[in-house]
């Protein structure tokens, strides 16, 4: 398995798994999170194939994981 920055080949995997994962209530507009590149970091998790994603805020040196989460069909 892999981590690493999320790009065109992989966004869409990352979008429905984050919409999957956490209800809307929960969420910050997807599109915010990834304009924010400055201070927001979003990930893939993959082998293969997009298996989850991590979404971090960062400031300075600390690092705080917002979102995890992992394909429903690839759990267990």
């Amino acid at each position: 398995m892999i981590l690493k920055k999320a790009d065109n080949t992989n966004l869409n995997d990352i979008i429905k798994i984050y919409e999957e994962a956490f209800p809307f209530i929960e969420r910050k507009p997807f599109d915010v999170m990834l304009n924010n590149s400055d201070n927001m970091e979003i990930l893939a998790i993959e082998d293969k194939k997009t298996l989850g994603l991590v979404i971090s805020a960062v400031y300075k040196d600390i690092v705080l994981v917002d979102y995890l989460a992992v394909d429903k069909n690839e759990r267990g």
